[in-house]
C-alpha cells in the first residue's frame, strides 16, 4: 500500500469509525486532524474536495478513487505529515474496541463486532 492509498483508507475508516459515538476522543482528534491537513493540501481543488466530502458522507468507491488520482499529483514530501497521522489513526482504529484494521487489498469494509458480510466478486 502506497502513501495516497494509507491516506485514503484511514480517511474512510476513520470517516465510519472516527465520526461515531462510540469512538474515542483520540480516534476523533485523528480524524479531524487528518481531514483538515487533507484539506489544506487539496486547496484549489474543488473535485478533490468535493471527494473528501463525498467519501466522508457515503464512503464512495468513486469518492476513493477520485481522492487517491488528486493526492496522487502532489509533491509526495508534503504527503508525509498526513500519511503519519493515517498511520496514527490506523493504530487507534485498530485498538478500539470492535477495531479497524486497514488493508489495502481489501475489497469491502466492516466496523463492528459479530458482523456477517458475503461479498461476490465477477
Amino acid at each position: 500500500m502506497d502513501v495516497v492509498e494509507l491516506i485514503v483508507a484511514a480517511l474512510g475508516a476513520g470517516a465510519v469509525a472516527g465520526l461515531g459515538e462510540a469512538a474515542s476522543s483520540a480516534v476523533k482528534d485523528t480524524y479531524v486532524n487528518l481531514r483538515d491537513r487533507i484539506q489544506v493540501l487539496l486547496g484549489g481543488s474543488g473535485q478533490g474536495l468535493a471527494a473528501l466530502a463525498a467519501l466522508e458522507a457515503s464512503g464512495s468507491d468513486r469518492a476513493q478513487a477520485v481522492l487517491e488520482e488528486e493526492l496522487g499529483m502532489l509533491d509526495p514530501d508534503k504527503l508525509v505529515p498526513a500519511a503519519e497521522d493515517a498511520e496514527r489513526l490506523s493504530q487507534l482504529l485498530a485498538l478500539a474496541p470492535g477495531g479497524v484494521v486497514i488493508n489495502g487489498d481489501a475489497k469491502g469494509l466492516q466496523v463492528g463486532n459479530e458482523n456477517v458480510q458475503f461479498n461476490r466478486f465477477a
